[in-house]
């Protein structure tokens, strides 16, 4: 392999029978394999699963980057024909596409088995779902009393020296407020777990705002170990 040798323009090299090859990157490649090549480099993008394969048969288990970079270049020693050449202008937007679409495809499946597992919730309808989808991406990465927060479910102190104000709620995000509201609602009809809950508060005099508020509180935290779990909600589960 020769050296590339800086020719009367600063901004141009002469790179003949130098070769190089890289894996792929998620396509963080592509802007390198592009200047490589308007230097005149022959650089070619070589399959993650060629290298491993390599690295296997050397004996070769771990694995930085001095690693990686001294087996890409034994592996095309070796063979010098392998790897794929840049694609056309044209072909690098249409595989772009596909990448993209597929990365799409992806995220609707995850979605939809998410609003599979919320559907699991009695009380939790597809207004519910949707809600939740789009309004808390976070659900399933949190603490209970963080998603009781986000949706204005969670009591806030109002207290002031020896002054004990009455605990509201206040903040989070006010649209998810009224939809989860009516599926608190709709929870402490039909869910067998939570509809015992909300008779025993009533038990106690507790006033139906605040009932219903508390069951839907329960019911975001319900939903929130649910997508951490990644398993249905069942009847037997804690509520």
């Amino acid at each position: 392999m020769s050296l590339c040798q800086i020719t009367g323009n600063p901004s141009e090299y002469a790179c003949e029978g130098l070769k190089v090859g890289f894996e792929a990157t998620g396509g963080q490649e592509w802007a390198l394999w592009r200047v490589l090549i308007s230097m005149g480099i022959n650089a070619v993008q070589l399959r993650l699963a060629q290298i491993k394969a390599f690295a296997f048969s050397m004996g070769k288990r771990a694995k930085t980057d001095q690693i990686d970079a001294e087996l890409i270049a034994r592996f095309l020693a070796l063979r010098p024909e392998a790897g794929r050449t840049l694609p056309d202008e044209k072909l690098q937007i249409l595989q772009a596409l596909t990448v993209r679409r597929a990365q799409m495809v992806e995220a609707r499946k995850r979605l939809s088995a998410k609003a599979e597992r919320l559907r699991s919730i009695s009380g939790i309808g597809p207004v519910s779902v949707a809600m939740l989808l789009a309004e808390m991406s976070e659900l399933g990465r949190m603490t209970a009393t963080e998603a009781a927060a986000m949706t204005r479910l969670a009591p806030m102190s109002h207290d002031s020296g020896a002054m004990r104000g009455k605990r509201v709620i206040s903040g989070g995000r006010r649209s998810f407020c009224h939809v989860l509201f009516q599926a608190g609602l709709a929870a402490s009809c039909h869910n067998p777990v939570l509809k015992a809950v909300a008779k025993r508060m009533k038990q106690r005099g507790k006033p139906h705002k605040l009932v219903i508020i508390a069951i839907a509180r329960r019911l975001v935290t319900i939903a929130n170990a649910v997508l951490k779990t990644g398993l249905p909600w069942r009847i037997s589960s804690v509520a």
